[in-house]
């Protein structure tokens, strides 16, 4: 199941140096005593480099350049310039969208909406979500350039949750993140899904807490993630 919330444009604005991992960390394992579910958040700067903006970018300056030169008050001998003159735009459209506004305006819709899904499928598997004995985990995913929250839960909450029920979270989440709250949103959603967790999938009587998703995969994803994927978002 999925869920997953757009946020409006210039209203994500969230640091690494806003971010206490070892806060949300802690309330990973908080929130997954007493229950077999796993939770697992991640951060990331951008679920893609979106080639295509690059190019867009380019293209648009190069045809642009020449013209402006045509009616520029100088006047080029030779029309070979306005043909030289054509590779350093190139070369400066391409490396403008390395700017993250720039970059999301080159983008289409469609394409932020694929490569975010595809980042968290892909994360989904990739960190062993599907591996869990109750089928019980849920990936908490937030995608910064593309202002998108999403939500991902195994199907072993196909009885208990609908798509609409996870949506409440990723709302609840997007509007902490437009407040500039993106760490107390994480945390706060991290608590509320674990209680979900508690009620569904509740520890029997003798059995132990095991933690199916290692420790060291959780802890290098958020340390990847907040200092080296998260930069500044207020530029």
């Amino acid at each position: 199941m999925v869920a997953e919330v757009s946020l409006e444009e210039g209203q994500v604005a969230a640091g690494k140096d806003s971010l206490n991992t070892e806060l949300i960390e802690k309330a990973v394992q908080s929130a997954e005593h007493g229950h077999h579910g796993e939770i697992f958040p991640l951060i990331l700067k951008q679920s893609d480099f979106y080639p295509a903006a690059h190019f867009r970018s380019a293209l648009l300056l190069a045809l642009i350049t020449p013209m402006t030169m045509y009616y520029l008050p100088y006047e080029f001998s030779d029309p070979i310039w306005y043909l030289w003159a054509q590779i350093p735009a190139l070369i400066m459209g391409y490396l403008l969208c390395y700017h993250r506004k720039l970059k999301r305006f080159f983008s289409t819709r469609s394409e932020l909406d694929e490569e975010v899904h595809q980042k968290a499928v892909e994360s989904f598997l990739e960190f062993g979500l599907t591996k869990t004995k109750k089928s019980s985990a849920v990936l908490i995913m937030v995608s910064l350039l593309e202002h998108r929250v999403k939500i991902l839960a195994d199907h072993g909450y196909e009885k208990f949750m609908s798509e609409k029920d996870w949506s409440v979270f990723a709302s609840n989440l997007a509007q902490e993140i437009k407040k500039n709250n993106l760490e107390q949103g994480i945390i706060d959603t991290i608590e509320e899904i674990g209680k979900v967790m508690l009620k569904h999938f509740p520890l029997k009587e003798g059995e132990i807490n095991h933690n199916e998703l290692a420790d060291s995969s959780s802890a290098h994803t958020h340390e990847k993630t907040t200092q080296e994927n998260l930069k500044a978002q207020d530029d």
